[in-house]
């Protein structure tokens, strides 16, 4: 898992100092580990990065593989119109986004961490928030930036 939170995703840039991870592909394919164990906590590792800016292009169809790799805590993973900063129910009457959200998945154990995938579209440019729905969770910053560009 900590091989796949580090690795570059095909059709991406990796720019460390902006912190952002930029596709230029219609066909992303994103790999986010939840609160890796050598990384700080309420956070998700994204090529390496800690809440990384994630930018695509307008229609790109998004597939995310979220891996919660926390041994202690439940986690998910969802993008959502709504904006920081977040109080303790992040999600409770928050506006929906793409319609993109994982299963709340387990905590990770010493013989596997849980994983979920899903797709969605990313049909309508703007800046969303991908975060933790968890209570607490990303008021305690497990949350970063979404932006979908306008590919015109």
């Amino acid at each position: 898992a900590e091989q796949l939170g580090a690795a570059t995703p095909d059709g991406a840039t990796v720019d460390r100092t902006a912190n952002t991870v930029t596709f230029s592909v219609q066909e992303v394919h994103l790999t986010v580990l939840g609160a890796p164990p050598d990384g700080p906590d309420e956070t998700f590792r994204v090529a390496g990065l800690t809440d990384p800016t994630v930018v695509v292009p307008a229609g790109a169809q998004v597939t995310v593989r979220f891996i919660n790799a926390d041994a202690g805590m439940e986690h998910d993973w969802l993008v959502t119109s709504a904006r920081p900063p977040f109080g303790s129910m992040a999600m409770m009457g928050a506006p929906g986004g793409m319609g993109a959200a994982t299963a709340t998945l387990p905590e990770a154990t010493s013989e596997a961490m849980p994983v979920s995938t899903l797709t969605f579209d990313a049909a309508t440019p703007g800046h969303y928030t991908y975060l933790c729905s968890v209570p607490g969770h990303a008021a305690e910053g497990m949350y970063g930036t979404f932006l979908v560009t306008d590919a015109g």
